[in-house]
């Protein structure tokens, strides 16, 4: 039986005659796969070598891509593009690194690289960008991606300017000096980038971690350019929220299309809809009120999937409650509202209102009593109570906010936006978003980072 990805509407059973309106949740997983169903990997890692990044940052930022280097696959593909004043290309062509010898060239490369110049992201960023549109048709099926390190704000050259619309960059700011803001913005105009907080403890490698987390989820890639179409029966769709995926409406409002990208073995995206329905003059059993259409490619294959496709159907009866939701979407709008309270006080606080920014966050606190009855909740509580009041403790001051804040909320809303965790600092998991992949990288990259001698399994 072909793998396919899974279509789970969550919708009350039955609305009321009344013209009214509903709240629907749509959940698309990504089938379970073997292991080695997987999309072989195209990483350009972008390194920033400014003068900034002497000592031991650098020496972190070396044993970060040793590990990254031993985690490659046979059919994955690698680039290393460092960067200070201008970029470094020797080593910017896709390659493999199958062979030990692979590896101890790649990771020489690596060793030898110094600490030196000013800080011209926009120089290796589109060396990056240009190496993975540059790939040939016929690499169709693997995933591209790039990992973009700072640990400073740029002053040569503006990579705002360079157009990353069209790849995944995951961006990773590197200890207190960097520019969140950015980086965060050449996340999110990227197709599915994140932005990741990275801190410089003397006691632990926090990027080994963070480039450790995001490689084993793109490692496990099944489901390449999954897109979701919405469509109407018989209603008005007024408004799809998809986080910060693209959403477009291709048919004049008929219907909504949502482009998530690649999706690893078993993850999932959750849309929320907002409909309006019509007056209805009798009772009717099973009334389609929209229709849920997926495409894709599954890893290893030659062709797109498209077609797969379920009804979102309710009874319409008179005595139905249209205030009803069900636990899974009362669980998403609790989250949504979450993220929703975290960006008002981060607004706050840019206008320097720590007092109104840290009051918005307590009462979003003590809004987690709301979960206790939620089945959805267990283990989600915990997680939203320990990313508040993470984020409280970095609003003491307006020092302690610029240092670290500030990029601790565009990293949280970040996560929230793209359904996929990201560091915060130091790692800890995920109870939202995190899969075993994740967890398995992270914990190996700590065992490495405390014996180099540990064996890397894949």
């Amino acid at each position: 039986m072909a793998k396919v990805v899974e279509i789970t509407p969550y919708s009350n059973k039955a609305a009321p005659l009344k013209a009214h309106e509903q709240t629907v949740m749509v959940k698309v997983t990504a089938p379970v796969t073997g292991k080695k169903a997987t999309a072989p990997l195209d990483i350009v890692f972008v390194l920033d070598t400014s003068g900034s990044m002497a000592g031991d940052r650098v020496a972190k930022m070396k044993k970060a891509m040793v590990i990254a280097i031993q985690k490659m696959g046979n059919d994955d593909r690698i680039a290393i593009v460092p960067f200070s004043s201008e970029s470094n290309e020797t080593k910017a062509k896709l390659q493999r690194v199958i062979t030990e010898a692979d590896k101890k060239e790649m990771q020489a490369f690596v060793e030898g690289l110094k600490a030196e110049g000013n800080t011209n992201i926009r120089a290796g960023l589109q060396v990056a960008v240009d190496k993975l549109l540059d790939r040939r048709a016929d690499q169709e099926g693997r995933a591209g991606i790039i990992f973009l390190m700072s640990d400073g704000a740029q002053n040569h050259g503006d990579a705002g300017k360079v157009d990353v619309s069209k790849v995944n960059v995951q961006t990773f700011g590197f200890g207190e000096n960097h520019n969140p803001k950015l980086l965060n913005a050449l996340a999110h105009q990227s197709h599915g980038g994140l932005f990741h907080l990275v801190t410089d403890k003397l006691d632990a490698n926090h990027l080994a971690e963070a480039f450790a987390m995001v490689l084993g989820r793109f490692r496990d890639i099944s489901v390449l350019n999954l897109r979701v179409t919405l469509k109407k029966q018989e209603m008005e769709m007024q408004s799809v929220k998809a986080g910060s995926y693209p959403t477009k409406q291709p048919y004049g409002g008929d219907s909504f299309t949502v482009e998530f990208g690649d999706l690893a073995r078993q993850e999932r995206r959750r849309i929320m809809i907002f409909l309006r329905l019509p007056e209805a003059c009798n009772e009717e059993k099973g009334k389609t009120v929209m229709t849920v259409e997926c495409s894709y490619r599954l890893a290893g294959d030659k062709t797109d999937t498209t077609g797969v496709q379920h009804q979102v159907t309710m009874d319409r009866a008179t005595e139905a409650n249209p205030g009803e939701m069900k636990p899974q979407v009362l669980m998403e709008r609790f989250r949504r509202q979450h993220a929703a309270a975290i960006d008002q006080a981060r607004s706050m606080a840019e206008k320097k209102d720590f007092r109104g920014a840290k009051a918005k966050l307590a009462k979003r606190l003590s809004a987690l009593s709301d979960l206790h009855n939620n089945p959805e909740s267990d283990g989600v509580a915990g997680f939203l109570s320990t990313e508040l009041k993470d984020i409280l403790d970095h609003m003491a001051s307006q020092e302690q906010y610029d240092k670290e804040g500030k990029a601790l909320i565009l990293a949280a809303l970040s996560s929230h936006a793209r359904q996929r965790p990201t560091a915060r600092g130091s790692i800890h998991i995920d109870a939202l978003f995190a899969l075993k992949r994740d967890n398995k990288y992270i914990a190996q990259a700590r065992k490495f980072y405390d014996n180099p001698n540990t064996a890397l399994l894949n």
